[in-house]
Order: C-alpha cells, then sequence, then structure tokens
C-alpha cells in the first residue's frame, strides 16, 4: 500500500511438519535464505518451461512453455535464445491467447549439447510486450540444451549412457552454518572436480539456487531431493499434511525444473 508499511518476519523452530527439515543435517535456526521482496506490473510472466527433446548431432527440439494470466488484455510475447557471447539462435512472437497460456516448438541445428564435460549454456529471453510493442515484463533465463531418458537400466543423456560418480551434500559450514555464498559452493565444486565427481544428490532438501546455477555452469549432474525426509514418514499417511507435501513437491520443481544439471527428481 502506498505511505508507511511494516514487514514482519516469523522464524520459529517448530513449523508445521518440522520433522520433514530435521532428517541427517544440522538445524539451524534463523533466516539461511535471501528473502527478497519485489513487484511486478499488472499484466507479467508468472512461469516459463524450457524442454529440449530428440537431441543428437547439435540438433534438437525445443518447448518452451510460457504460462501469463487468464483474460489479460491483448498483448505479445516475443522470445529469443542467443549463446552466451550474445549470437541469436532463434526468435518467436505468438499472442498470448485467452487462457493465457503460450507453447512454442522449434528444430534446433549447429547448437552445443549440455552435458557435464561441455556445459554450454544458452540465454532464454522472454518478453511480454503490449499491441504498442512497450515491454512490460521481461525475464531472463539460462538453459542447457539436452535430454535425459532411463533406457532399461541405464541413464542416457542426449541418446549415450553416463556413469555418474557422485556424493551426498549438505549445507553445513563450520562458519556460515547453512548460509552458503556463492564463493563457498564454487569453492567446493572446484574440489569436487578434482576429484572426479560428476553427480550431487542434495541430501535432503533442496539448495541455495545459486548451487545449480553453479552445476549448469560448471558442469555437474544434480539429484534434487524435495523436502520430505524420512523421519516424517509417519505424515505421509495422514491427510492433514497433503497441502504441505504437494506444496513443498510444486515448488522445488517449479523453481529448478529449467536447470540442464537436474537430472533426477527424489522424494527423499
Amino acid at each position: 500500500q502506498t505511505g508507511t508499511n511494516t514487514l514482519c518476519v516469523k522464524v520459529t523452530t517448530r513449523s508445521f511438519a518440522w520433522k520433514f527439515d530435521t532428517m541427517d543435517n544440522w538445524t539451524y535456526c534463523g533466516i539461511n535464505r535471501d528473502v527478497t521482496l519485489f513487484t511486478l506490473p499488472n499484466q507479467y510472466i508468472e512461469d516459463i518451461t524450457f524442454v529440449s527433446e530428440n537431441c543428437v548431432n547439435n540438433e534438437a527440439d525445443i518447448r518452451i512453455r510460457v504460462q501469463t494470466q487468464e483474460n489479460m488484455n491483448k498483448a505479445l510475447l516475443r522470445l529469443s535464445i542467443q549463446d552466451e557471447n550474445g549470437r541469436n539462435i532463434s526468435d518467436f512472437e505468438q499472442t498470448i491467447p485467452g487462457n493465457g497460456i503460450c507453447e512454442i516448438k522449434k528444430h534446433l541445428t549447429n547448437i552445443h549439447l549440455w552435458t557435464a564435460e561441455t556445459p554450454v549454456l544458452y540465454i532464454l529471453e522472454a518478453y511480454l510486450c503490449n499491441t504498442k510493442g512497450d515491454i512490460l515484463h521481461h525475464i531472463s533465463h539460462r538453459v542447457g540444451i539436452r535430454e535425459i531418458k532411463a533406457v532399461g537400466r541405464e541413464i542416457t543423456l542426449n541418446g549415450k549412457p553416463i556413469l555418474l560418480r557422485g556424493v551426498c551434500a549438505s549445507e553445513v559450514h563450520p562458519y556460515l552454518g547453512s548460509a552458503y555464498t556463492r564463493e563457498e559452493w564454487q569453492k567446493q565444486l572446484l574440489q569436487m572436480k578434482k576429484a572426479h565427481i560428476n553427480f550431487i544428490r542434495t541430501a535432503h532438501y533442496p539448495m541455495h539456487p545459486i548451487f545449480y546455477d553453479l552445476c549448469d555452469e560448471m558442469g555437474f549432474y544434480v539429484c534434487d531431493e524435495i523436502p520430505l525426509a524420512s523421519r516424517g514418514g509417519e505424515y505421509l499417511t495422514d491427510n492433514k499434511y497433503n497441502t504441505e507435501i504437494e506444496e513443498r513437491t510444486i515448488t522445488t520443481i517449479s523453481r529448478d525444473k529449467n536447470h540442464p544439471s537436474v537430472i533426477i527428481w527424489s522424494l527423499g
């Protein structure tokens, strides 16, 4: 509201379903993640999903699903994919339909596929514009073009089997607690690279968003765990926790689904 406002944050050690958060890790009090207050225009992009398929020989099919509000004023969606040098790879333009959902498909050629050994990233730019072409909202994502499949007992990446040499990682630091910095994660990931580790399981919780950005750019495969640790196992058959379970699952996947490094989802 215009004028003087008060922003309050309540921190408790016994929130609803707290047992889900006490599995094989040190439990800290306080705020250990960034808290950001931001505003949006009246018309905005709610969600973007980027999927790449049939990735072989430097070619791929991509699907981009963009969600805006339903029955919004007539607007235009503009998408572009660029390499990290700013060279345009492809672009699209589409009018927003009444249900607010745009799905665009395209075949790309002469691209570099993402792997842990070749972690090439592209930049997806999304612009929501009015009929005059004025930009209402802009979102930028780094994406990797790759395809993961389970084939029998093998995991394939871009049609080829991969071997995972992995570790379980927890956000526990002697001085930082679980409030990790980018520099500390970068240091630890470099140590893992030197040990020929290519796979990390986030035991038993989703990591800070910076962790996934670094895994995308440095080249790691990630098993992303939703925070439903087994010490809260008795909750799983109690219907009053259904909303909590669904929200933890949906928010984790929604946040991390466009990271090429995430190749496995785990319920913890």
